[in-house]
This record gives C-alpha cells, structure tokens and sequence, in this order.
C-alpha cells in the first residue's frame, strides 16, 4: 500500500528533454529531499530498452527514497529521445554520458557523483569514468565489448525470427552477422 509521502515523492519526478547537437535527450530527473549522492543511470541498447525500462524506473525511485538523487534518459535515436537511430554512433551516445554527466555533477555540488551502467550502458559508463567522470562506479550486466553486445543482441534476434519460420527457411546465426556486416538489417525495429 502507498503512503501518501510515496504519492507526492513520484509526482516530483521531473521528464523533460536535455538538448544536445542535433538532437534532445529525454531525461526523467528522480530528485531527492536533501540528497546525499547523485547517480546517472547509463541504460542498455535500444533493443533492451523495453525489457528494462519499468525496472530501471523502479530501481530510480527506490534510490530517490533512500536520498539519492536520479537522472535516467534515453540515448539519441533510442526511445523518446529525437535522432535518427541509423545516424547514431557510439561516440554521440558518449557524447550524451558526458554531458548529463557533467550537468549533473555541477548540480549535485561536491556531492558523490555515482555513473550506473547497465549492459552496453556499463561500457561508456566505465569508458566516462576512466576518463575522469563521477566518484564511483556501478556495472550491472556489462559486456567485455560492444561487440559482444551487439552479437548476443542479433543472435537473439534470429532465434526469435525462427519461431515464425519452417526449418527449410532457417538461418544460423552467422548468415544475419554477415549480413550486418555487408549492409543494415532492420532488428527489433532499429536500423
């Protein structure tokens, strides 16, 4: 049963778009009554976007509640964000790490700054923090590479496209990584 006090806690949760060069990232800030730490949640690939969004969203704010000011979003071409998905590159989604990384640093005023990547998030999560960003870092789930990332993504695809096929009609796994490498194959909606 919810309190009152959780009611109007999830009514302050702030949605609005952060802009970027060419683009505006969808943002949800989860902020936090006198909060001791910030966290920027660095979320999957797009095609995890939807198996992980309501978790993501509960795991913000649960840290809200504990204190912990939140600010998840949604990469460039992914989700609510604006962009083109196929004109996206790893170096923009960087780029997105970057900059609401550091809005929020400034914002959290010598506070700890936590980067929290999950899957392919866990990637430039860690490549943010190596690189100077945040006091702490968090990896649920992260792939040794994107490349690893993206195959297990694509194989997963292609077993999911078996169930609709009969076996004459089948293809491994390998036939759609060579495809992709050739020329763009449209999985789980992205390009």
């Amino acid at each position: 049963m919810r309190t009152r006090a959780s009611q109007n806690e999830q009514l302050q949760e702030q949605a609005g778009y952060f802009e970027v060069t060419g683009a505006h990232l969808y943002t949800v800030l989860h902020p936090a009554a006198n909060p001791i730490a910030h966290i920027l949640l660095v979320g999957p690939f797009a095609s995890e976007r939807h198996s992980s969004y309501l978790a993501w969203a509960r795991w913000a704010r649960y840290l809200a509640a504990q204190q912990v000011e939140v600010l998840r979003y949604d990469y460039r071409g992914i989700g609510e964000s604006t962009g083109e998905f196929s004109a996206m590159s790893f170096d923009l989604w960087m780029d997105d790490v970057l900059r609401l990384g550091n809005w929020l640093r400034d914002r959290a005023g010598g506070r700890p700054l936590v980067l929290h990547g999950l899957e392919i998030g866990g990637i430039l999560a860690a490549h943010a923090f190596h690189n100077g960003l945040g006091d702490a870092l968090l990896l649920w789930s992260s792939p040794a590479t994107a490349n690893e990332a993206l195959r297990s993504t694509l194989v997963r695809w292609a077993s999911f496209q078996h169930l609709f096929k009969a076996a004459k009609d089948r293809k491994p796994p390998a036939y759609y990584i060579n495809q992709l490498e050739e020329k763009s194959l449209t999985v789980w909606g992205y390009a």
